[in-house]
């Protein structure tokens, strides 16, 4: 079953955190700890990118057993600001000596273009997985995308995670570009897909 609303507390925003890193681990190896802090303040406050507003859960059996996180494009200013409050307040030791490659990499993914829903996280729990539950998450997105009037879905995923690239390519997702990031210690080569809507 997939819930949107939910009693927000310190559990579910460490689950989200936790999911989130299952499914962005060079940030977590870039950032250490204090992403995962960063992570659960942010799921708790409104109209930020990691906003509890943007996230749909996947329970089975009453236990969380994965995640998604989208929201259409662009970001809205409001949430762009509040984001780079959030970031620079608590990983601003991390980010301010790379800049650089910060904004680079920003750069590099194009998250603009209008009339486009962008999943920005997905992931499941290991022990839940080969259930179908991603595939369900992203159906939900679907949907809320359309309802959106978002007539494209988009994502990244990394360039190593077969199973994961499998699934979208057979849900109708195409590959549009690779890029490297490369973020100092952390370096990988992320694909990006897109599906048609309508």
């Amino acid at each position: 079953m997939i819930i949107s609303t939910f009693q927000i507390d310190d559990k579910l925003s460490r689950i989200f955190a936790d999911l989130v890193v299952l499914s962005d681990p060079i940030q977590y190896g870039v950032f250490g700890e204090e992403y995962k802090v960063f992570l659960m303040e942010a799921f708790k406050k409104k109209k930020n990118i990691f906003s509890f507003q943007n996230t749909a859960f996947y329970v089975e059996n009453n236990e969380i057993a994965g995640m998604i996180l989208g929201f259409p494009l662009p970001p809205t200013f409001v949430e762009e600001l509040h984001t780079a409050f959030l970031m620079i307040k608590r990983l601003g030791k991390f980010i301010i000596p790379n800049l650089p490659l910060f904004l680079k990499a920003s750069k590099q993914l194009e998250l603009k273009p209008s009339g486009e829903y962008y999943v920005n996280n997905l992931a499941v729990f290991e022990k839940f997985r080969r259930k179908g539950i991603a595939k369900k998450l992203l159906e939900y997105s679907e949907n809320v995308a359309s309802q959106k009037n978002c007539h494209v879905i988009s994502l990244y995923v990394k360039e190593d995670n077969l199973p994961a690239f499998n699934l979208y390519k057979k849900l109708g997702y195409k590959e549009t570009k690779k890029v490297f990031i490369d973020l100092g210690v952390k370096k990988t080569t992320i694909i990006r897909m897109k599906k048609n809507l309508f």
